[in-house]
């Protein structure tokens, strides 16, 4: 035997397995079911394979029955229909030029399942060679798909490969009805199971006359493990308790539950039995699931060790996860579940003994009298006009937006970013008013001021001549000036927008305790408030209290949100922007500072004196869509007492200090 014959005779044993499985068939009527497929398939139009029968290995010692290896689906197909006309399966010749040996190939199969087959050559005998001479003869097609390193392969369909060197593979296409007369199949090379004979196959091919057209869906498994939390395996038990009778169920009733809530059938029976478990020995139905314990246990972190480390050591989240021992993203889910927090702490003024017991008396001076001594409630502030000063920048020196994907960044340019063209505005508030229905009829906006000056162009420039009428910002602010402007400026705008019904009360306007300010009693200011009947006085709030002014507390931050909105390059534009911005913020939002300002002055009275508290939110934009946002917030009555207390204690002591006996206010208790 030379060493082609024997290796094309160790290609044979593969086929072994399918003639010994044909020879132990021993019935007649699996070898007439075998012919009348054969018959059927020479007859078909849509499918003409050459199948020859060949009879000389049938019969033989009658054996035992083997099981299919698809017994477990629903529908056989016969061994025939599955090897020949399955589009998933397919039969072809190795190469023997390339001297490749057969190998397993997998295919996928309807239902989700997996067959193995073999790529032999059923045909070949002993000494024989196979060659495609012609490829449109041997069932050769070009359209089959290649692999990832551009090598032939045969795919889905095909009826032809090439091998990993990229030479042609004759295949056997059952589907070819150009096949050559020397390709054949013998049904003993096949084998078939006669305990499955009369079994109607789910697709077959040769009983199809819509053999085109169909598709092999694989299907869900329907098998798959179904985890139900435990109220719905407790509505499931219930479901199933109303159907029972003595304790007992029948059969159709446990598949309606089970079709009802989508769970298979096995697992509404396991929860019956142990729901009635439970009621058979007397304790409490539980049906819990048993895998609320299982995975991966979690890690508990000891986040009290944070107090212990410095701020500045635990600014970013991988700060956060080197000093815990933790990774970044177990910190990041503790932020998400609430375990630690971000903080922002923004330095505050330094405040003395004396700046504490000067708020703290501020703040109980701005209870109204007239809810003294059990409803107390803060004074609605009608009356007051708060004034400052604040700078504005034409541009910010960051700006965050938002792009698409590919876009590029836009470059911004400045001289130098250190001295960005900026301007000091004078701004009045009050707090607007509202009539019944809601509607405002005074919205307390008195004026946006800034300080510049109007002079000649000396020379000419390439962006005016000279004696054009330029404005340019004052450099310095002196009393002097914030005298002029209060006389020539503040207090005519006043005249001309206040509320005629309230010209002869009082009215206050509050400052801070800058060095360019004027006293309260400024003779010239004076003179000048007592005009036309008005009573207007100046007022200066605590030291070192930002907080206790509506205009440091959130209506400058505000309108420079939305003057940055605009694009300004000169000083004109600038200015007219902060206008704008000025008479375009809402009013009902500016109403909304004032009980701000309510809320920190409360805050200062539970802490007497002291500006160490979180600014607390009244969710006052939901009360307003409520229509309960209140005109005046309320103070609790103890808290007034006991800064009553600490305040005549305070001062007793400051007095005892002016005289030489020192104690620190700080360690006084109330």
């Amino acid at each position: 035997m030379t060493k082609e014959e024997g290796r094309v005779g160790r290609r044979r044993k593969f086929v072994t397995p399918w003639k010994k499985a044909a020879q132990e068939v021993g019935d007649g009527g699996a070898e007439d079911r075998v012919e009348r497929l054969a018959a059927a398939a020479s007859s078909s139009t849509a499918l003409s394979p050459r199948v020859t029968l060949d009879g000389s290995n049938v019969g033989g010692k009658k054996g035992k029955k083997r099981k299919s290896p698809c017994v477990a689906m629903p529908f056989f197909r016969t061994p025939l229909s599955r090897m020949l006309l399955s589009p998933s399966i397919r039969i072809r010749s190795p190469s023997i030029q390339q001297r490749t040996s057969p190998s397993a190939t997998t295919h996928g199969i309807c239902q989700g399942r997996e067959q193995r087959t073999m790529d032999i050559d059923l045909n070949l005998e002993p000494g024989d060679t196979y060659a495609a001479t012609d490829p449109g003869e041997a069932g050769f097609d070009h359209s089959a798909a290649t692999d990832a390193q551009g090598n032939g392969e045969a795919g889905f369909d095909h009826s032809a490969a090439t091998d990993a060197q990229g030479n042609g593979e004759a295949g056997f296409d059952p589907f070819d009805s150009n096949a050559d007369d020397d390709v054949l199949v013998t049904l003993e090379e096949i084998g078939v199971d006669p305990g499955q004979e009369n079994v109607q196959p789910q697709f077959d091919p040769f009983f199809d006359s819509d053999v085109d057209d169909a598709i092999l869906v694989p299907q869900e498994n329907t098998h798959k493990n179904v985890v139900l939390d435990n109220d719905k395996r407790r509505a499931i038990f219930d479901a199933m308790l109303v159907k029972a009778r003595k304790g007992y169920l029948k059969g159709h009733e446990s598949k309606e539950v089970s079709a009802k809530f989508s769970v298979p059938i096995r697992t509404v029976q396991r929860i019956w039995k142990k729901g009635k478990s439970c009621l058979d020995q007397g304790i409490s139905v539980d049906v819990a699931s048993g895998r609320s314990r299982c995975g991966r246990k979690k890690k508990v972190v000891d986040v009290s060790c944070l107090e212990d480390i410095s701020i500045l050591s635990r600014t970013t989240i991988q700060d956060v996860a080197t000093q815990l021992g933790v990774s970044t993203s177990k910190v990041y889910r503790m932020k998400k579940e609430g375990a630690i927090k971000r903080v922002s702490s923004s330095l505050d003024p330094y405040l003395t003994d004396q700046n504490k017991i000067d708020r703290l008396k501020w703040c109980i001076e701005m209870l109204d009298p007239r809810s003294v001594p059990h409803n107390l409630v803060f004074k609605p502030l009608f009356d007051f006009i708060f004034i400052d000063e604040k700078w504005f920048n034409i541009t910010r020196k960051t700006v965050r937006y938002y792009a698409a994907p590919t876009a590029s960044r836009r470059i911004r340019t400045i001289q130098n970013k250190n001295f960005i063209p900026k301007i000091m505005i004078l701004t009045a508030l009050a707090r607007p008013r509202f009539d019944s229905n809601g509607n405002c009829i005074f919205d307390g906006k008195i004026g946006c001021f800034p300080f510049v000056t109007y002079t000649a162009a000396k020379r000419s420039s390439v962006n005016r001549p000279a004696g054009t009428i330029e404005m340019k910002p004052i450099e310095s602010i002196t009393k002097e000036v914030i005298r002029s402007f209060m006389i020539e400026k503040v207090l005519p705008a006043v005249r001309a927008k206040w509320p005629r019904e309230d010209a002869g009360k009082p009215i206050y306007i509050q400052q801070d305790n800058a060095r360019p300010h004027i006293a309260p009693d400024d003779r010239m200011f004076c003179e000048a408030a007592k005009q036309d009947g008005f009573n207007i006085k100046l007022v200066c709030q605590p030291a070192n209290s930002p907080d206790l002014n509506v205009l440091d507390l959130g209506f400058f931050n505000s309108i420079q949100s939305i003057q940055y909105k605009s694009a300004s390059t000169t000083t004109e534009e600038l200015v007219a922007a902060i206008d704008r911005a000025f008479e375009d913020y809402p009013v009902r939002l500016s109403n909304r500072i004032f009980l701000s300002l309510h809320a920190c002055m409360r805050e200062v009275i539970e802490v007497l004196g002291d500006n160490s508290y979180d600014l607390p939110h009244i969710k006052k934009g939901v009360l307003e869509r409520q229509g309960r946002l209140p005109l005046q917030l309320r103070c609790d009555a103890k808290s007034v007492n006991n800064a009553n207390n600490y305040l005549r204690l305070a001062i007793s002591i400051y007095k005892k200090q002016q005289l030489g006996w020192q104690q620190p206010l700080y360690k006084l208790c109330v």
